[in-house]
């Protein structure tokens, strides 16, 4: 086909993953196209064909999309779930790959693609824009070229799991009773690196068991993630640590937040702002850049108001000021947008006969209104 048609790029869909080296093998097609169904649908196959697709082709910057329909014929109605399509964007995505769900103004429930019995709620839809905006933003940190590592990493004290990288195990028949990929239970790294730069995927499976470790959710029972705030993390680098930052598709509108840290004895130490589904850490080596100017608070805008954030934490979507530590430090916990009359005070008489209004224009005849007159408050009906 490619030989015939040079001039046109090929892509071809491995169902269930039948044929799938064969066809990214050939070197013809532009990306691997993987249609998942039943056993195929669990977080460690997603990682697996991503780097296998990479291997058969012979390039590391070869990338996958996944089609992975949402509670797939299911027989229930109604809206779709939104922890479950975040969190399988999420790891999708924090695992380098792409997804192929939405037609039109819906999201795919089926292989059918003009099916649209069942619909996006308004927080899943905006939801869905930030994690879009946020693949594209960072795709140079998420994929074309970084290779897998490891890290060691505590948070509050606790380990964090990182994705066991192991084959799947031949003796177990079913892709359900295999225990590589993430660990339940706890927040997961998946971790690469390029160039001078380790990039550190921190996903929130803290509140999920085994049996949530699918991508289509076909049961409807993925759970809410545990928010977690303000988190001190230690993690284990030897090599200088010029500067880290954080970013979010779930806050901030994955806007990317420097943040402060020490780094003594091969520990690194700062505080991650904030995970929910999904937070990028980009730890950047090199000789250290003064960030003394990273803290900042935020505030969100609020009717007429601008109030500190919570926790210093922007939700994506909401307007927001970011101040630097020290302007910071001298603001009040509401700004608002409305200037504020503060009132006259001091007032003294210099035995003028002028006329005044309250915001201190001289006017020569006074109409209805309030006015200062040699120094006294004169109310003129």
């Amino acid at each position: 086909m490619k030989s015939d048609s040079k001039d046109k790029s090929l892509v071809m869909n491995a169902v269930s993953n039948f044929g799938g080296s064969k066809i990214v093998g050939t070197g013809n097609v532009e990306f691997g196209y993987n249609e998942m169904w039943s056993a195929d649908d669990y977080l460690w196959n997603y990682r697996k064909i991503i780097q296998d697709n990479r291997r058969n082709n012979g390039k590391n910057t070869f990338n996958t999309v996944f089609a992975a329909y949402q509670h797939c014929r299911n027989g229930k109605e109604g809206q779709f779930r939104t922890s479950s399509a975040l969190f399988g964007n999420a790891t999708i995505f924090a695992l380098g790959g792409s997804r192929i769900e939405l037609s039109g103004d819906h999201m795919l429930y089926t292989e059918y693609f003009p099916d649209n019995k069942r619909r996006m709620s308004n927080e899943l839809q905006k939801s869905i824009i930030h994690y879009y905006d946020f693949l594209v933003a960072y795709e140079n940190y998420l994929r074309d070229g970084n290779a897998e590592t490891s890290v060691n990493m505590t948070m509050e004290g606790v380990n964090v799991a990182a994705w066991d990288f192991s084959e799947p195990d031949p003796s177990k028949e079913k892709a359900e009773d295999q225990v590589i990929g993430p660990k339940p239970y706890s927040v997961n790294t998946y971790s690469t690196t390029k160039g001078n730069v380790t990039a550190i995927q921190l996903l929130n499976y803290s509140n999920f068991s085994r049996d949530n470790f699918n991508i289509r959710d076909i049961k409807e029972t993925m759970p809410e993630p545990n928010v977690l705030l303000n988190k001190k993390i230690v993690l284990d680098d030897a090599t200088p640590v010029a500067r880290i930052w954080v970013a979010s598709p779930d806050c901030f509108g994955g806007a990317p937040q420097e943040v402060v840290f020490t780094q003594n004895n091969g520990k690194v130490i700062f505080t991650l702002p904030s995970l929910e589904y999904w937070t990028m850490v980009v730890v950047e080596h090199g000789n250290k850049v003064d960030n003394s100017m990273a803290e900042v608070r935020n505030y969100i805008l609020r009717g007429e108001s601008f109030i500190e954030a919570s926790n210093n934490t922007v939700p994506a979507g909401e307007a927001y000021l970011s101040f630097p530590a020290n302007i910071g430090k001298t603001l009040q916990p509401l700004l608002p947008l409305v200037p504020v009359t503060a009132g006259i005070t001091n007032i003294t008489d210099n035995g003028r006969d002028d006329y005044y209004t309250v915001s201190g224009i001289k006017v020569d005849k006074p109409a209805k209104g309030v006015y200062i007159h040699k120094g006294k408050k004169l109310i003129s009906k």
